[in-house]
C-alpha cells in the first residue's frame, strides 16, 4: 500500500495516520515531518553504508583541507558532491544518498549552514537554490 501523496510504501515508513490508542481509548495522529525525514534518511544511509562511510571521510578532509586553505570562502552540497565525484568515490545506490551525507555532516558539526542560499550549477538542477555552508571553526 502506497501513501497517497509519496511513491513510500506504508512498510517503508510507516502509515501515514497511525493508530494510537490510550485506555478505553482509540485515536489518530499524523506523524511529526521531521521524524519521517529523519527515518527516511536513516533508511537511505543504511542502503548505501558503505558509500556513506567513504563519502563522510573524503568530505571531511576536504571541508578541512578547504576550510584552512580558504577559512572565509564557503561551498554548497553541489561542491561537495562534484568533489566526490571527481575522485571517482562511485555513485550511491540511491541519490537521496548525497542529501543525507550532508544532514551527517551537519549533525557531527563538520560543516555549518551561513544562512545563505545560491542557485545550483548543474543543468540538470534547473538553477533551484541550495544553502551554503562552511568549514565549522
Amino acid at each position: 500500500m502506497k501513501h497517497l501523496l509519496s511513491n513510500h510504501s506504508v512498510t517503508d515508513l510507516g502509515p501515514l495516520f497511525a493508530k494510537a490508542t490510550t485506555e478505553g481509548e482509540e485515536h489518530y495522529y499524523v506523524p511529526d515531518g521531521k521524524a519521517l525525514r529523519d527515518k527516511g534518511l536513516a533508511q537511505v544511509s543504511e542502503h548505501n553504508e558503505n558509500w556513506m562511510t567513504k563519502a563522510i571521510e573524503a568530505a571531511r578532509e576536504w571541508v578541512g583541507i578547504f576550510g584552512h586553505i580558504a577559512p572565509n570562502d564557503d561551498f554548497t552540497g553541489e561542491d561537495i558532491r562534484m568533489m566526490l565525484i571527481t575522485i571517482k568515490l562511485g555513485e550511491p545506490s540511491h541519490p537521496n544518498a548525497y542529501g543525507a551525507l550532508i544532514n551527517t555532516l551537519l549533525k557531527r558539526k563538520i560543516i555549518v549552514h551561513t544562512g545563505e542560499y545560491r542557485k545550483m550549477k548543474d543543468r540538470s538542477s534547473h538553477a533551484r537554490s541550495t544553502p551554503v555552508y562552511k568549514a565549522s571553526a
